[in-house]
């Protein structure tokens, strides 16, 4: 069975989006807390900005991966999450170091309602978005296999006669595609 460029990106983003699954959840938990009262913004703001472009570069790769590979369905549905991440990251407030969330602001109640509602959607997306990768790998390994079938079963027909001649004499056939020891070892060695 042959194995594609796609096949590989869709393996690695199925692995990836687990990470990313993983980063939601943390996200979620994390602006709980907040919510709750468990922890103070600072130290929780600590803990989230450094997981901001970890997340966004992983999803920008993939997009990158479904690019290169021509899988032009896959990267539509992930366009508008990346459109999304350049947006807010873009729009993020002043800070003096990379990530999203400023601790003086993350206390009002609009944002941390915001910022709730997103992970819940981050979390939502990346859930469908493992599914359908899931989805993509058995597609494309499936067309592959068929596609495989099909051209070798146009390779068996185009030399059915020697199939025939084989079948009738049992003996090695010396000339043709049908001479391999590999596809007829038990011809080949008079078994």
């Amino acid at each position: 069975m042959a194995f594609t460029f796609a096949a590989f990106c869709y393996m690695l983003a199925l692995l990836l989006t687990a990470a990313l699954i993983f980063f939601a959840i943390w996200h979620i938990i994390a602006f709980d807390e907040l919510k709750t009262d468990y922890k103070n913004p600072i130290d929780q703001c600590n803990t989230l900005n450094p997981l901001v472009l970890p997340e966004y570069l992983i999803h920008a790769f993939f997009c990158v991966m479904f690019l290169c590979a021509a899988e032009w369905l896959t990267l539509g549905l992930n366009m508008p999450l990346l459109a999304y991440h350049i947006w807010r990251y873009m729009s993020r407030p002043v800070m003096s170091g990379p990530g999203l969330y400023d601790p003086t602001t993350i206390m009002n109640a609009d944002i941390l309602a915001y910022c709730q509602k997103e992970g819940w959607c981050k979390l939502a997306f990346y859930l469908l978005a493992f599914f359908y990768y899931l989805y993509g790998i058995k597609w494309l390994l499936l067309f592959i296999c068929l596609l495989h079938d099909l051209c070798f079963g146009e390779l068996l027909e185009q030399h059915s006669e020697e199939l025939v001649q084989l079948s009738a004499c049992k003996k090695p056939p010396n000339e043709g595609i049908l001479s391999s020891k590999i596809l007829f070892p038990r011809v080949a060695y008079g078994i």
